[in-house]
């Protein structure tokens, strides 16, 4: 029997797994597909030479899952054979989404918060927060790399307008960014 060749997939795909026998001389009657390591996933027809699973989902920290399965193939005789296979599954990396909060009106001289709380990343339980003032008069970020920075309005006497930008990045490294008013 062959389980076929070690598999490299990509996470959350649908895998295909094809077992075949060499030498069918006594006639199989019977594939049993059984999972032998790594995260348990669904097998759709485990009593086929062919058969499915959904890969799982990996963190990009986890660098990769191993996944090992057994196919026996029984024949009529009660003659069993047996081969491995594995399946390494990779994660994908999605890009972070930014989410800067809405814009403010506020009156000079008082404490502005801004918030970047909603930004996520679909694929990672870490992302790095990055504010930047991109317009109008200059102000002091209290930090900027934090999910929220604050700063103090300036005392002018006319209407302004200070533009901000947070950029968000996730442990692979991709980028997304929002501004805010």
């Amino acid at each position: 029997v062959d389980a076929g060749d070690n598999k490299l997939v990509d996470e959350n795909t649908l895998v295909r797994l094809s077992g075949s026998v060499e030498n069918n001389e006594g006639g199989v009657t019977n594939f049993e597909w059984i999972q032998t390591d790594g995260e348990k996933v669904n097998i759709l027809s485990k009593n086929t030479a062919n058969t499915t699973f959904l890969s799982p989902s990996v963190y990009l920290t986890e660098g990769e899952k191993k996944l090992a399965f057994r196919l026996v193939a029984t024949d009529d005789e009660g003659s069993m054979a047996e081969d491995t296979i594995t399946v390494t599954v990779l994660p994908v990396n999605e890009s972070p989404v930014a989410d800067a909060g809405g814009d403010k009106v506020v009156f000079s001289g008082v404490r502005v918060t801004l918030s970047g709380a909603k930004s996520s990343d679909p694929d990672s339980r870490n992302i790095r927060y990055i504010w930047s003032q991109n317009g109008g008069v200059p102000v002091q970020l209290s930090t900027k790399h934090s999910v929220e920075t604050s700063f103090v309005t300036p005392s002018i006497n006319d209407t302004v307008q200070l533009r901000f930008k947070l950029d968000v990045i996730d442990e692979g490294g991709l980028v997304d960014s929002d501004e805010v008013s």
